[in-house]
Parts: C-alpha cells; structure tokens; sequence
C-alpha cells in the first residue's frame, strides 16, 4: 500500500476543497468511479479514480477535522498510470489550493482614536 500526503497551506478554507478537487481530477482526463466517507474518517471525502478503462484505481481522501488529503493506493489495485498520475496531481492540487486560503484579518481602525 502507498500513501501520499497532499501539502495543504494552513489557511486553507476546507469548505471549498470538494470541487477544487474534483475539478483537477477531471482536468487530467481521471474519472471518479466512487465517492463517499470513510467511516474511520468522519466528515471525510474520499474518491477512487480510474483512468479510462485501464486497471488499477486511485484513492483520494479529504479530511478537514485533521486538515488533510492524501492519495492511497492499495495492494492489488495497482496501475501502471497511478505513480505518474500522482506525480502530476499532488503539485496541481497544492497550487489549485492555495487561493482557497483565508486571508488574514486586518485589525480594526474603529478603536484608534487620532
């Protein structure tokens, strides 16, 4: 089994992480052939991606109590496509994430008096 962790800048707006997601896995010619939670990961999403009809299947988790998302493949699920798909992916969705951060807050100027 392999287990690739995406890097996630700390800010991230984990709300808005599901359609990112999905997004660059459609844009990589990925289809999702499963989505649900996994019940050792309350509130995750996770996905398996095939690429067309070839074997193997690519997992995908999100896990905003833990401010994660990984990539999983398990034994015997394997493809030929899956380690140059994740080559890919993992820069794509680290740099399709990024604006989703929240900005910080400016402090107010109401308390200031001149």
């Amino acid at each position: 089994m392999l287990t690739v962790d995406v890097m996630i800048e700390p800010k991230v707006d984990f709300t808005q992480i599901e359609p990112v997601v999905e997004e660059v896995c459609r844009a990589n010619q990925l289809q999702i052939t499963l989505k649900t939670t996994l019940a050792g990961y309350p509130g995750s999403i996770h996905w398996h991606l095939k690429q067309g009809r070839k074997r193997g299947a690519l997992e995908l988790t999100v896990w905003p109590q833990q401010r994660r998302l990984w990539f999983k493949v398990q034994s015997g699920r394997t493809g030929v496509w899956i380690d140059e798909a994740i080559d890919r992916l993992k820069p794509q969705l680290e740099e399709a994430l990024k604006p989703l951060c929240i900005p910080d807050k400016k402090p107010s100027k109401s308390g200031i008096r001149p």
